[in-house]
């Protein structure tokens, strides 16, 4: 389908936020900005099952934080979704929150996590990465900086929103992109 731009540079429009986030996020030079504190995330306000997720991210310290898929119950730090990992040094590792259903490498996962596949490829702080997410019915890809770093299959298929995480240190996104994946 059509792409979707679904940060527009200017204002947190299609975003919503629980009240104690209000001072964390906002929008300064065409940058999506997270002050990260207090911990919580920024939330798309439509649904959407499957697409490729495009956005750029920099890190401005050693911090925290993610990228939350099919979201569900909105509740708390974590809902109900998977997590591609933005942690600095650990981004394209996957995280499962409240059992959501996936499978990856048995050798790789400990717990909810699942390792990336290779070394960071990140750039250094304060530069920016690219992230490219791809979830397509039960297939999971994520790409850092044009790397394939992890795979996950049979992830439940659930129309669920897109959340970014906001988690002890300062962030940026930029060019959040998604385009729909119809299948027919």
């Amino acid at each position: 389908g059509p792409a979707v731009r679904l940060f527009n540079g200017k204002d947190l429009t299609g975003w919503t936020m629980k009240d104690n986030q209000k001072e964390t996020w906002g929008v300064k030079d065409g940058v999506m900005t997270d002050k990260g504190k207090p911990f919580g995330f920024i939330a798309t306000e439509k649904d959407y099952t499957n697409y490729v997720l495009r956005l750029q991210v920099k890190h401005l310290v050693k911090t925290n934080s993610g990228v939350l898929l099919r979201s569900t119950k909105l509740e708390g730090m974590f809902p109900k979704s998977i997590e591609a990992q933005v942690m600095s040094g650990k981004m394209g590792d996957i995280y499962n929150f409240h059992k959501f259903s996936l499978k990856t490498d048995p050798k790789r996962t400990r717990g909810a996590g699942t390792r990336k596949i290779h070394d960071s490829n990140e750039k250094p702080i304060g530069q920016w990465d690219a992230y490219e997410i791809t979830l397509n019915k039960g297939d999971l890809e994520l790409r850092v900086n044009n790397l394939v770093q992890n795979i996950a299959t049979e992830c439940q298929e659930i129309p669920g929103k897109i959340c970014l995480q906001s988690e002890g240190g300062p962030l940026e996104f930029r060019n959040i992109v998604l385009i729909p994946i119809v299948n027919k």
